[in-house]
């Protein structure tokens, strides 16, 4: 992998740490939707594990590698959300706690084709972004802030560098 994808998977800035304010069920359930929610971390994590072992192989030749490292961030922010939701009193139970519903790894995007899984793969990381900006108009939570303003650089990198360039260069 060129050194510019190898440094957009491990962003170098630290993450803050997991913190509340004070107890806050209404914000452990805002969480829940970015937790385990359509298009939250959980089904980020195994979109791109998905992704990464069907494009083993294929072309472009470093998009497998480049699934599996964004797929391991992801597994990051499933687990800061777990614990903020804990934190918060709520349960990390993969539910949508908004919807009342749990996961379905059925809403998962199964593409095959390395040009689709990056485009939808762009396409999720944008709605993560705004998703994460909307929690944080809604939560008066500076810890919580903070953490989620983390979380989108790390969407920012993944979204907007590394899968455009890969769609735009295809490793070349």
């Amino acid at each position: 992998m060129n050194g510019k994808l190898r440094t957009a998977c491990n962003l170098p800035l630290p993450y803050p740490e997991v913190c509340v304010t004070e107890p806050n069920i209404n914000y452990a359930r805002l969480l829940s939707s970015a937790y385990a929610g359509d298009g939250g971390e959980l089904s980020a994590v195994l979109q791109y594990t998905y992704g990464h072992l069907v494009t083993e192989g294929a072309e472009p030749s470093q998009l497998s590698v480049v699934l599996s490292c964004v797929s391991v961030t992801e597994m990051r922010h499933l687990e800061i959300l777990g614990e903020l939701i804990t934190k918060l009193g709520g349960d990390p139970k993969f539910c949508d706690m908004q919807r009342r519903g749990c996961f379905d790894a059925g809403k998962v995007n199964y593409q095959t084709s390395p040009d689709r899984i990056l485009r939808a793969a762009i396409s999720g990381e944008k709605a993560a972004i705004a998703m994460y900006r909307d929690l944080i108009r809604r939560i008066d939570d500076s810890c919580i802030r903070e953490i989620l303003r983390r979380i989108i650089l790390d969407e920012e990198i993944f979204g907007i560098l590394v899968f455009s360039y890969c769609y735009r260069n295809s490793f070349r």
